[in-house]
């Protein structure tokens, strides 16, 4: 593989893992504390919703994910 070919296809693995760590911190950004998720929930139930179950999804290096199921009163 000529030099070039290198180059261009380390720039590209540079260039995705800038990429990469961009979409992390968003995600960082938009995920939810305790009080923040208690404030969805309300928010939920004022607008009619019951919520069915909340659980958080952990492990050694903290919170992962919300699992939260919604439930339409009639």
């Amino acid at each position: 593989m000529p030099l070039s070919a290198k180059l261009q296809y380390v720039r590209r693995l540079e260039r995705d893992m800038v990429h990469a760590q961009q979409r992390l911190l968003d995600l960082t950004t938009a995920a939810l504390d305790d009080k923040r998720m208690q404030r969805l929930l309300r928010l939920a139930e004022k607008n009619g919703l019951e919520t069915e179950m909340c659980e958080k999804l952990s492990d050694e290096a903290g919170l992962l994910a919300w699992v939260v199921r919604f439930r339409k009163n009639n």
